[in-house]
């Protein structure tokens, strides 16, 4: 508890305000001033510096200092004349062991300020002595992280002190340092630090903005694992933020622990709460926001991404709510943490950046294919479509795999349901490769649709997904592969053009190619008896294959017809088809195991494809090899050494055709621990134009000697262009 007193002296009628803002502040002036320090840079003096908690009285200044103003606190030092007190027209702080000031155990501070006609000209700051002070240079270090609720740390209370002496009150009805202090942090990781609220920040803009321009570091985006909870005896209280199902009911948390621990199953939709604030002394609009999921409490943007948003900081007011996020079907099973960060694209120049990311502790229980927020039960029917796709140009009139022409597919899918359903989508290659080799098989994650809600997965956004934006030859061939734990309807669309064969005609009375007494290489189709079949059309006579240019009227003697300029392009065709539905066992639970996954080491920079993989000299010139890390994700050890491959294409090409593919050994890597190792790019690489990129597949576990619970995330692909990370 912390007990107060103000001597007021010299006022022309103080009075108490009324609300007007998150914030709150102790008197306003007759002229609806608002009470203000008589100076910018307060200096505090103490009798003992060293030794006791006036000491650690300079982190909280520090903090209070990077408020968005010019009112600065100028820090502490030792009074030499021993006059530390009350009312003597100097700034103090110091310990005391007087049962005047501390009546019981319960009060911890006392705090007093003297104001003089609207200005506080004095304040002053007194630790109680009997209380069990200790340093603090962790998380663990605070009460509400678990230390012994005995023993006490000064910043939190004194950075409240602070805020009570710079004219503002405690405050009941908001998240606030001025409430319920000890439960009023940032924190990631380790590390957790006290600050000032939005509330206070807001009210500090406010008061003090006429004072001087806002320093260099004031754009400040914040967010906080700490909520406000309720009023309690005219405090603020605050709680740890929570975790909702799309239910709307906070999930079960692991009994014993301290930190609260919410359980979910891989592949459910939660719904994390977190309290953002804005510290700044500005607006700032559209700020990214990214969900990650982490092995440890320390949350960065290496740390695997599960999905984003972006939100307005508004001043005044901290902004407590709740996203959608969907934890991935391939989470290993256990502990691990659902963090969050803010700006974490780094858009905005922020002079203090610790602040930036937080968590909340998780633990994975089973699996939620079917995505009803419960763990499966491996009873549910479940139902898959593939879907043939074929995608792309072929100009090659000789290709008997597939006539010439340009090929686009569009997979629909509707859910008949009155429930919501998510169902998960695969992308099979079959072409390329060609010669009877089988193609690779592409996650494209889960899609998820209301009742009676369609939608389409196209050519074009295969592409992007499966191939980071280039597809691996003109064209491709395959199958769409939707599983779902109810009944789906599934249609897909061809459509199709043919391409004009430049040069077709060939002269007066020359028949030529298009002749069918004279049918060459380029225009026989065995469907018509040797003859040609372009367009709907068999057997090239009249115009039917020349065009139609000039006289070419008698057909198999061309005439002045062979002038028609090539064979016509066929007219666009249009096929829907109903995909067959098949039922199939549910998927088993992910089992129990070592999981390997390829992960890069540096941020994306959007440029061009996934190039997080690319080091480069500290010119920024063009990329010199490929930084590879493995983590073993799984929740036991790999068991033994196995091998990664980084498989380079040629001419900005994705592989196949392999240029190069280079092995190195992964040693035997326990939960959670990684390996790194940088691979040359070979000549060859990059494409002839200047700035393609160089593309390449990785797969970790290459020579599969490793029995993992996933071997389907063993592989991903990357790009490097001119604009990469330094080394």
């Amino acid at each position: 508890m912390i007990r107060a007193l103000a001597i007021i002296a010299l006022v022309a009628a103080l009075i108490l305000p009324e609300r007007a803002h998150a914030y709150l502040i102790q008197y306003v002036c007759d002229d609806n001033r608002p009470i203000e320090r008589s100076t910018l840079n307060p200096l505090f003096e103490t009798q003992s510096f060293n030794g006791d908690p006036t000491g650690e009285f300079e982190e909280a200044i520090a903090a209070f200092n990077r408020n968005p103003t010019n009112l600065r606190y100028f820090g502490v030092q030792p009074d030499l004349n021993h006059t530390v007190g009350f009312g003597n027209g100097h700034n103090d702080v110091w310990r005391a062991f007087d049962p005047a000031i501390f009546p019981d155990d319960e009060i911890i501070l006392y705090y007093s300020m003297v104001i003089e006609s609207c200005w506080i000209v004095e304040g002053d700051v007194v630790f109680n002595a009997t209380t069990n002070w200790v340093q603090t240079d962790a998380k663990g270090d605070y009460i509400a992280y678990g230390d012994d609720p005995d023993e006490r740390s000064v910043p939190p209370v004194a950075l409240a002190s602070l805020a009570f002496l710079t004219g503002f009150l405690q405050d009941c009805g908001t998240y606030s340092a001025t409430g319920s202090f000890e439960e009023h942090f940032w924190t990631n990781g380790s590390d957790a630090g006290v600050y000032l609220g939005e509330d206070t920040i807001a009210g500090l803009v406010d008061i003090y903005s006429d004072a001087g321009p806002p320093t260099l570091s004031s754009p400040d985006v914040a967010v906080s694992h700490w909520r406000h909870d309720a009023c309690v005896d005219g405090f603020g209280d605050h709680r740890r933020t929570e975790v909702f199902g799309v239910d709307g009911d906070v999930l079960d948390t692991v009994p014993g622990e301290f930190e609260p621990r919410f359980v979910a199953a891989a592949g459910q939709t939660v719904e994390p709460v977190f309290t953002y604030e804005n510290l700044g002394s500005t607006l700032e609009e559209g700020v990214e926001i990214g969900f990650y999921w982490s092995a440890d409490d320390t949350i960065t943007t290496m740390d695997r991404r599960l999905g984003g948003t972006t939100l307005d900081f508004v001043r005044n007011d901290p902004d407590t709510r709740r996203f959608t996020v969907e934890l991935p079907i391939d989470l290993p099973q256990g502990d691990g943490y659902l963090g969050v960060i803010v700006d974490e694209t780094d858009d905005i120049v922020e002079g203090f950046e610790a602040n930036n990311a937080t968590y909340v502790a998780m633990r994975v229980d089973g699996t939620d294919l079917d995505g009803d927020g419960d763990p499966d039960d491996a009873e549910e029917p479940w139902f898959r479509y593939a879907a043939k796709v074929v995608c792309g140009r072929q100009e090659d009139a000789e290709d008997l795999r597939l006539r010439a022409g340009v090929y686009g597919t569009t997979v629909n899918v509707l859910n008949p349901d009155l429930e919501t359903v998510r169902f998960d989508k695969r992308l099979a290659v079959s072409f390329p490769p060609d010669k009877q080799i089988q193609g690779e098989t592409y996650g494209l994650g889960f899609d998820t649709l209301d009742p009676l809600r369609a939608l389409e997965t196209n050519c074009d956004l295969l592409i992007a997904e499966a191939f980071g934006g280039q597809a691996p030859s003109p064209y491709f061939e395959g199958f769409v592969v939707i599983t779902s734990p109810r009944s789906l309807d599934v249609t897909a669309v061809y459509s199709t053009s043919g391409l004009p064969l430049a040069g077709a005609g060939s002269g007066p009375g020359a028949g030529g190619p298009d002749d069918l007494r004279n049918p060459s290489a380029s225009c026989r189709d065995r469907s018509c008896g040797g003859g040609c079949c372009y367009g709907g059309c068999c057997g090239c006579c009249g115009g039917c294959c020349g065009g139609g240019g000039g006289n070419g009227g008698d057909g198999g003697d061309g005439g002045d017809g062979g002038n028609g300029g090539g064979i016509a392009a066929a007219a666009p065709t249009i096929d829907v088809e109903q995909i067959r539905e098949r039922r199939v066992p549910p998927p088993p639970p992910p089992a129990k195991g070592p999981d390997l996954l390829p992960e890069p080491t540096f941020e994306d920079d959007g440029v061009f494809g996934n190039n997080a993989y690319c080091l480069a000299p500290e010119d920024l010139s063009q990329a010199t090899h490929v930084r590879v890390r493995v983590r073993n994700q799984g929740d036991v050890a790999a068991g033994g050494p196995s091998n990664i491959r980084v498989i380079f294409g040629r001419n900005g090409e994705l592989p196949p055709p392999v240029l190069a593919d280079p092995v190195t050994g992964t040693p035997d890597l326990a939960p959670g621990q990684t390996d790194v190792d940088d691979f040359p790019i070979p000549d060859g690489c990059f494409g002839d134009s200047e700035g393609e990129a160089c593309r390449f597949r990785i797969e970790a576990d290459s020579m599969m000697a490793i029995a993992e619970s996933n071997e389907a995330n063993n592989t991903d692909t990357g790009s490097c262009a001119f604009l990469t990370t330094p080394g």
